[in-house]
């Protein structure tokens, strides 16, 4: 989602305001190359 309003034009500020997230882990998803997925926890 973050990387879409990227691409259409929107400002990282604008995106940090409308999603709610810090602006910093706005730019951090921006500027990854591929978004993963956190890997599952292993049960005891």
């Amino acid at each position: 989602m973050i990387r879409e309003l990227h691409q259409k034009g929107w400002t990282k500020i604008a995106i940090a305001q409308e999603t709610g997230f810090d602006r910093k882990t706005v730019s951090k998803y921006i500027n990854k190359d591929q978004v993963s997925q956190s890997p599952k926890c292993k049960g005891r």
